[in-house]
């Protein structure tokens, strides 16, 4: 396999159809985005809030948090957020999909447009929404029943299970690559979720070594460019821990008005990159996918959506 060429012309196709990098954007972000789910409790009195030393809230904020109003607000911005998470996930569903089948268009007829790359994102949502299930679903398991197992042993069963825990861990990632594999099979073959995991797998049986060099290849680029975004990045921080160091009870507020506007403006700049790393990156394991299997028939068609 020619790697150089691979990767040249990933860039190409990535730098020539730059309406990829909004798929590339909302991909990234999904692949990134962790949930998680807080609880709340109360005592049956007001004692809960004015309770001991140490535990509770604040009895103005405990007064506060009893109005039905102000658990209105909070039930209303948490069922937005609620709303947010889970449109960001199907976008990031339909992302994935219209990223791989784009890259695939654009590698057959140089460019693709946003229509094309939407349409084939959308057709294949629900195949790329079971292999994203494939892929958490054993982590999901594993830490339930690593759980479940610490809790009844009280703890110390926990630590007797860690070595089996690791090996777990070691043995997710070669499956995680074949999960990887399979979903760019399924857009770019037309497969199911299970025969995407089965030719996934195949892939990576027979070219381990391809599979691992070109690994390695993205990690360092990806390390690399990380290094040099967290150059910026504290730069822009520095003001606002300085604010901290020079007086930690009142911090300097213009230096923290500064570091915060000096933030927002590198976000978009950081947004950007990350979209261009990531539809480069799916560009490179597209390419790399067909150059293994040989794919050269267009299945992949783009439909209206």
């Amino acid at each position: 396999m020619d790697y150089g060429e691979i990767l040249s012309r990933a860039w190409k196709i990535t730098w020539n159809n730059k309406i990829l990098w909004l798929f590339g954007l909302f991909a990234g972000t999904g692949a990134s985005l962790n949930t998680g789910n807080g609880g709340s409790g109360g005592g049956d009195g007001g004692g809960g809030f004015e309770g001991g030393p140490g535990g509770g809230l604040p009895p103005n904020i405990g007064r506060q948090l009893e109005r039905p109003e102000v658990i209105a607000i909070i039930l209303a911005i948490t069922g937005v957020l609620l709303l947010i998470v889970v449109a960001l996930i199907v976008l990031s569903i339909i992302a994935r999909g219209g990223l791989i089948g784009g890259i695939r268009l654009a590698d057959d007829n140089g460019k693709v447009t946003f229509r094309e790359a939407w349409s084939i994102g959308l057709r294949y949502f629900w195949r790329i929404f079971g292999m994203a299930i494939m892929l958490v679903a054993p982590i999901l398991v594993g830490v339930m029943l690593y759980a479940g197992f610490a809790f009844i042993t009280f703890g110390f069963g926990a630590l007797c299970a860690l070595p089996l825990l690791c090996l777990l861990i070691i043995a997710y990632i070669p499956y995680s690559v074949v999960v990887w594999l399979g979903q760019i099979g399924v857009v770019v073959d037309d497969l199911n979720v299970f025969d995407g995991l089965r030719k996934g797998w195949e892939l990576l049986k027979n070219n381990v070594a391809h599979v691992i060099v070109l690994g390695v290849i993205l990690f360092v680029v990806g390390f690399v460019i990380g290094v040099v975004t967290l150059i910026p990045v504290t730069v822009v921080a520095f003001p606002a821990v300085l604010a901290f160091v020079i007086d930690p009870e009142k911090p300097n507020v213009p230096l923290l008005v500064g570091a915060g506007i000096a933030f927002l403006c590198l976000l978009p700049i950081l947004w950007l990159a990350g979209s261009v790393l990531t539809t480069w990156i799916y560009s490179v394991w597209t390419l790399a996918y067909r150059k293994l299997t040989g794919s050269v028939a267009s299945p992949v068609v783009a439909q209206p959506a």
